[in-house]
């Protein structure tokens, strides 16, 4: 299995591709929000 590194995006930088596991189900991002305006939050581990 390949590791990847990310960085943090900056304001007004695209966000990364990725995929996740939420309380609300799996998303994948952009994919599943493509032409609609979102708000990411998150908070550490």
């Amino acid at each position: 299995m390949e590791e990847k590194t990310y960085s943090m995006p900056r304001i007004g930088e695209k966000a990364p591709e990725f995929k996740a596991v939420t309380t609300q189900g799996d998303i994948n991002f952009p994919g599943d929000y493509k032409g609609s305006w979102v708000i990411l939050f998150s908070h550490p581990a």
